[in-house]
């Protein structure tokens, strides 16, 4: 019997110029190594919170302040709109002080007469 005497390799090594050595999923000593990175920096913060998070939380406030603004205002106009006594030339006055009468009694009804006949008064002004 003859004993074998073949060299032995590491797996990161390579045996001559036409083989290559074993890839980094086989052998861990073949992967390169990994760079260091430095530690990240400290975050800033406002208020206690990160400041980043901070300033976008008050961004969305602000637009959703001036979306919710600006849809009041278009509900109050369009009811404002609505609400609107036209006195045209062929109505009756009488038409036109039931009109008053339906849209504002209710809010009126603890008023005396006399004060509704002014604030009436004072509409047909307009």
């Amino acid at each position: 019997m003859i004993p074998m005497n073949y060299s032995t390799y590491k797996c990161n090594e390579q045996i001559d110029n036409f083989t290559f050595a074993c890839s980094c999923m086989d052998c861990i000593d073949s992967c390169p190594v990994a760079p260091v990175y430095p530690p990240d920096e400290k975050p800033w913060k406002l208020f206690g919170f990160y400041g980043y998070m901070v300033i976008v939380a008050g961004v969305f406030v602000a637009f959703a302040a001036v979306f919710i603004a600006v849809m009041e205002l278009a509900h109050v106009h369009q009811q404002r709109k609505n609400n609107q006594i036209v006195v045209s030339p062929n109505l009756a006055l009488s038409d036109v002080v039931s009109r008053f009468n339906y849209r504002f009694s209710r809010s009126l009804l603890v008023l005396d007469t006399d004060i509704r006949v002014k604030i009436f008064k004072s509409f047909l002004r307009f």
